[in-house]
């Protein structure tokens, strides 16, 4: 399998199964896209590794869901990591953090997703500073008591406990713009408490996909707002990187690539930019 990488991108972003547990109002996926299995993936991460990528990001759907039963050994997200490890990967995981398994370690008394020794960091959503404005956003499919933002906080404070790294996502709308200033601050305070932050990732969503394309329109958000939320962001000196997202379905830096139909996909193939270089993302 010939993945040769286009130098300016090291960070292959790959689609396990599309399903997921959460309705979000600006989902950009369409979910129509097949569930890899567990030889399929370890034959696409070796051809990725020997077409020059280092860092590898495990996503959905939401991919603390996937499984692979079909053989002798049942097989997890644990299981995807270890193998990418081996080969030589920085190792993340984007989620949404609902179903990584919980249950505590008998050794080390942690949640067990925190006992996955291959998984180098945990990339998480956090679209607004309150339980309000981050929920109205992200809705999780069917009931829970503390709604989706208490949970990223627990899982936030479950990682900061285990030394674990954790990069945040935010998707900037119309609706939540105004939420940087807020968000700053809670950066701020998770520095402080010990987060290890590794990143933040503000992208501009995009009005497509089973959320986005039906999404009201207040959550459309031009240039010039976006730009400046982002430059407030980028000026106010945190001790990690701040990147501008401008397209979250393409990017200058990563492949995005699954299965449809078996047959392998890639984002930069699929989606062609009508953006100059680097104008989406810095």
């Amino acid at each position: 399998m010939d993945l040769t990488s286009d130098p300016t991108k090291s960070i292959a972003a790959v689609f396990l199964l599309p399903r997921c547990d959460m309705g979000c109002t600006f989902c950009a996926s369409e979910l129509g896209f097949d569930r890899m299995g567990y030889d399929q993936a370890v034959r696409l991460f070796e051809g990725l590794w020997a077409g020059g990528f280092d860092s590898l990001v495990l996503g959905g759907g939401e991919p603390a869901l996937w499984r692979d039963v079909s053989g002798p050994v049942p097989r997890d997200l644990g299981d995807l990591a270890r193998v990418a490890k081996q080969l030589g990967f920085t190792v993340q995981v984007n989620t949404n953090g609902i179903r990584l398994p919980e249950q505590p370690d008998p050794t080390s008394h942690l949640p067990r997703y925190l006992t996955w020794p291959d998984v180098d960091r945990f990339i998480f959503p956090m679209d607004g500073a309150t339980p309000e404005r981050h929920d109205e956003l992200r809705v999780i499919l069917g009931s829970r008591p503390d709604g989706h933002f208490g949970l990223v906080q627990r899982r936030i404070a479950e990682c900061t406990a285990a030394g674990k790294e954790v990069t945040i996502g935010t998707v900037l709308t119309g609706s939540n713009v105004d939420q940087v200033p807020a968000l700053i601050e809670w950066m701020r305070a998770r520095v402080a408490s010990g987060t290890k932050l590794h990143a933040w990732h503000l992208y501009r969503f995009q009005p497509v996909g089973r959320g986005g394309a039906d999404a009201p329109g207040e959550l459309l958000l031009d240039p010039a707002p976006y730009r400046e939320a982002c430059d407030l962001a980028k000026a106010a000196g945190l001790p990690f990187p701040v990147w501008r997202r401008s397209d979250m379905l393409r990017s200058t830096s990563v492949e995005f690539l699954w299965y449809d139909k078996g047959q392998l996909k890639l984002g930069s193939q699929e989606w062609p930019s009508e953006l100059p270089p680097m104008a989406a993302e810095s």
